[in-house]
């Protein structure tokens, strides 16, 4: 089973064969704040505002996840529950690892969804 080293400031994951993946490893293209939909930005914010009860001012792109929004290990593992519940996307834990700030999630939720869309597409076509 994977497993989140969620200790510090950074997250690592640490594979069932105990090898730990590196940012340089991870494969993590989120997408930058110009190509970011404006509705992923809301909805990520209700996801922040209704599962850690932060307040709307807070939740800026350059908010810093555990030092500014006081979310800690545990609050990491459960934004990710989050965002895959309420946002119907897979976020790997190897994609997550590299994420410091909202706009970090921003960006990486942006990428997820386009390529669940991208992939939802090329089903349709296959078909």
């Amino acid at each position: 089973m994977d497993q989140l080293d969620t200790s510090g400031d950074t997250l690592t994951e640490t594979r069932s064969d105990a090898t730990a993946v590196s940012g340089d490893d991870a494969a993590c293209a989120p997408l930058s704040p110009a190509e970011i939909d404006p509705s992923v930005v809301g909805r990520v914010n209700a996801v922040m505002q209704q599962g850690f009860e932060l307040k709307a001012e807070l939740l800026k792109p350059e908010a810093k996840l555990f030092e500014e929004l006081g979310l800690d290990s545990l609050d990491a593992i459960d934004l990710v529950v989050h965002l895959e519940e309420q946002l119907g996307i897979k976020v790997e834990a190897e994609r997550f690892q590299n994420v410091r700030t909202l706009g970090d999630v921003y960006g990486l939720v942006a990428a997820l969804v386009a390529e669940a869309k991208a992939e939802q597409e090329s089903s349709h076509v296959n078909a």
